[in-house]
């Protein structure tokens, strides 16, 4: 035990700032209310529906809400203070979930009102996740992103992983109310530190430009396409959430299918989140050794592997107890898998265009994202409802181990490891960021689990572009 602790302290990256420090401590508070609130509405929606397409349809309504702002999102990133946009949008959730609080314990919840909510929910992220990746990268000290990205994935993960164990004995004896209550109040703390925060240093100069700074949803997409790296890191983000993250929101129909209590529901959701939340701890050690390709071949691929065997799993049926084991050991491996390719592709695409696009290519990103994600959502929900939802799993996990195989086999993972991975136009934004100084993500919980590419050469001249390197 003491070495698993020494472990945990020498590779968990710190946070490299002490406005990232406070950020951070918000975002655990922030998550764990968060997933409490998430657990409360998905287990309500199913346990009074029995209908899987229902339940996906409140993290389609948070998709929508989210892709129709996406836009508008990137140029108020350009144009507005980041810290004013997101404590607005943390204010405005607190008062979502006043509201959605009011009505639990007036008698009025329903499957109407949490789809409204969630819709509002989404709406707010998405003008609060350009604002927010821009501050997260503004109090990171260079070349230091993607520790930061594992650090915070990791933290909203363990976030996650309480959240989740509470969700499910707090939901059981107390009802939803005190989940509900505690994501009001989680929004407080973040508001606070966001209105203390030191401002990021930059020039008038910068400011005006950024400011002035006007790229149309067509000219993002066009600097996505024109970066093979970039363009690579949205198709693998694009087949996860079509394939894999769907089958997160199924876990609820997947629980029920063990057992009806939402102890369950709570312990299988909680085991995806111990997964994810060791990826700041093996970061550091992968980026040693591993390039970006091999890292996103492992990760992408074990996660495809992990849900088939659990589709395979539940298929067999072994009995309660070694389901429950044998998908706990399977949804963790998965966590982790999805969430250090997250880590990366997510930073991958921030870093990989010109710091006066970043907004808008972020908007669009986050668009492209969530039109697959809200696909995936309700055709594997309506799957669920037509078929054994063990197939799911199963036929989902295969594509994502062949499609991964493919691209492989053809070279599509070279050029986010070659020596060359990012095109002319953006050399100069990136080689700020090309040399680390070692030390010490995650995102919102739209993006859920979403480092920098480290393009150009060291002070030594070595050059570092197909490595992770400290």
């Amino acid at each position: 035990m003491s070495t698993l602790r020494a472990e945990l302290r020498l590779h968990f990256p710190k946070p490299s700032s002490p406005e990232l420090g406070r950020l951070a401590a918000t975002t655990f508070i922030s998550c764990l209310g968060s997933t409490l609130q998430v657990f409360a509405f998905t287990y309500f929606v199913y346990a009074t529906t029995k209908n899987a397409l229902a339940t996906v349809m409140v993290g389609v309504a948070y998709a929508v809400a989210a892709a129709l702002l996406a836009g508008p999102s990137g140029k108020i990133a350009q144009r507005f203070n980041p810290r004013h946009v997101c404590i607005a949008a943390a204010l405005s959730k607190a008062i979502i979930y006043g509201l959605v609080l009011a009505i639990q314990l007036s008698g009025g919840l329903n499957f109407t009102v949490i789809v409204i909510a969630s819709a509002a929910s989404g709406a707010t992220t998405a003008i609060m996740y350009p604002c927010w990746q821009h501050l997260v990268r503004g109090y990171s000290a260079e070349g230091t992103l993607d520790e930061t990205n594992a650090l915070f994935s990791s933290i909203y993960a363990v976030g996650s992983v309480f959240g989740a164990l509470a969700g499910g004995v707090l939901l059981h004896r107390l009802g939803a109310a005190p989940l509900f209550a505690f994501n009001v109040l989680s929004y407080l703390p973040v508001i606070f530190v966001l209105a203390r925060l030191a401002p990021l240093k930059e020039t008038g100069a910068s400011k005006a430009k950024l400011a002035a700074a006007s790229v149309s949803m067509k000219a993002a997409m066009t600097a996505i396409i024109g970066t093979h790296a970039v363009r690579m890191a949205v198709i693998f983000t694009a087949l996860l959430e079509l394939l894999a993250w769907p089958l997160v929101s199924l876990l609820p129909k997947i629980a029920q299918e063990i057992g009806p209590a939402p102890q369950i529901y709570g312990a299988l959701l909680a085991s995806f989140y111990v997964g994810a939340s060791l990826v700041a701890v093996l970061m550091r050690r992968w980026k040693k050794e591993y390039s970006y390709g091999n890292i996103i071949r492992f990760s992408i691929g074990a996660s495809g592997l992990a849900f088939l065997l659990a589709g395979a799993v539940g298929i067999s049926a072994p009995g309660e107890a070694l389901a429950i084991g044998a998908l706990a050991i399977l949804l963790a491996a998965a966590g982790l898998a999805l969430s250090t390719a997250g880590a990366i592709l997510s930073a991958i695409t921030q870093l990989g265009v010109p710091e006066k696009e970043e907004g808008e290519v972020l908007a669009a990103f986050a668009l492209i994202t969530l039109i697959f994600a809200t696909i995936g959502s309700i055709a594997e929900g309506i799957l669920a409802d037509s078929l054994q939802i063990w197939w799911l799993p199963l036929l989902c996990g295969a594509l994502i181990v062949i499609v991964m195989g493919i691209v492989w086999l053809r070279g599509g993972l070279q050029g986010m490891n070659g020596s060359d991975p990012i095109s002319d136009p953006h050399r100069k934004h990136l080689a700020r960021h090309a040399h680390s100084g070692g030390g010490g993500f995650f995102s919102h919980p739209i993006a859920r689990s979403r480092k920098p590419l480290t393009a150009g050469t060291t002070e030594s001249g070595r050059h570092d572009g197909d490595k992770l390197s400290e």
